[in-house]
């Protein structure tokens, strides 16, 4: 996996599809994500691998709130095989101070 910023993340977003992975518990995704993130907490990240199959082969963006718990979670997907993985340096908090847009409540899933 590799890591970026979170200005090389829009970067991306901009240029390729890219599927945001969000890592988080439940209760600090609903206060503020990235948008169209997917909420899987790093604890049933796991668990759920087979349903993310799917994006095996897209760009996954992986963050967490500091960019701590995105590291093993980045860790976890590459071993399972996903190809384009990518962690986002210093997670949502550092999304957050470059003021970056984030969306708030639960997902659309």
């Amino acid at each position: 996996y590799e890591n970026i910023s979170p200005l090389i993340a829009v970067t991306k977003m901009n240029g390729e599809n890219i599927v945001v992975l969000d890592v988080r518990d439940p209760q600090e995704f609903q206060k503020s994500h990235i948008e169209n993130a997917i909420n899987v907490p790093l604890g049933s990240l796991q668990e759920k691998l087979a349903s993310l199959e799917k994006y095996k082969k897209q760009a996954l963006l992986v963050n967490c709130q500091t960019g701590a718990r995105s590291v093993s979670a980045c860790k976890m997907l590459t071993k399972a095989g996903f190809e384009n993985v990518y962690n986002l340096l210093g997670g949502i908090q550092s999304w957050e101070d470059y003021k970056l847009p984030i969306k708030n409540g639960k997902t659309k899933d």
